[in-house]
């Protein structure tokens, strides 16, 4: 499938992101607490989604964020996050272009995905994610000078929503970052932005007509 695409699009980063801040908040939970009491990554993963029974915890996480999220970015979590992300990406491309080495890549930018939903509820979760995101698609632009691919800018179309990209929503509680319909929606368009413009085809050549008469062709 690789040896044989002409353009190959990537979305990545969202979970390494996300994965560095679920550890990031358990970390600040568990300061205080014995370790029976202590959660996990997935603990948060699973409150901040909304998932049933959770919402004891969530509130919890919620105001353990509005204290500490402003260190997220420059934390231990993010900062390892970030190293295994770039890491991935290269190996990625690597394996890509060994394979097929003049396939046309564009590797979609990460979003904000509270940038709507959050702006007016959460400013402090938002501002600190979006250093993130910022951190995340400088090793993406880097990327893309040193191993030549296209960069789609999702992070742009999703700061000029119209409405929530993601199913992220503060009533009730949801801190799910992914796309929704409209977002995906959006993605789709930076990257389709980003491809070559296809040449106009050639119309067709103009046939004289084949007039038939009693099985006798007639032509012109």
């Amino acid at each position: 499938t690789l040896k044989n695409a002409g353009l190959i699009s990537i979305t990545i980063g969202g979970n390494d992101l996300m994965g560095a801040l679920y550890q990031f908040l358990a970390d600040a939970y568990n300061a205080d607490k014995e370790d029976a009491a202590k959660i996990d990554a997935e603990d948060v993963q699973d409150a901040l989604a909304g998932k049933e029974g959770t919402s004891e915890l969530q509130s919890a996480l919620i105001n353990v964020a509005a204290s500490v999220i402003g260190d997220f970015a420059e934390s231990d979590a993010a900062t390892a996050a970030l190293t295994t992300f770039g890491e991935n990406l290269t190996s990625i491309i690597a394996v890509i272009k060994k394979v097929n080495p003049d396939v046309t890549i564009i590797v979609a930018n990460q979003y904000n995905p509270y940038a709507y939903a959050f702006s007016s509820f959460l400013p402090a979760i938002v501002e600190a994610f979006k250093e993130g995101v910022k951190a995340l698609n400088t090793a993406i632009q880097t990327g893309a000078t040193l191993y030549g691919y296209e960069v789609a800018d999702a992070y742009t179309s999703f700061e000029k929503a119209e409405k929530n990209p993601c199913n992220a929503s503060f009533a009730p509680m949801n801190l799910d970052f992914h796309p929704n319909a409209y977002g995906h929606e959006l993605i789709a368009a930076a990257i389709a932005a980003k491809l070559p413009e296809m040449p106009e085809p050639e119309p067709e050549p103009e046939v004289e007509p084949n007039i038939y008469v009693g099985g006798v062709g007639l032509y012109g």
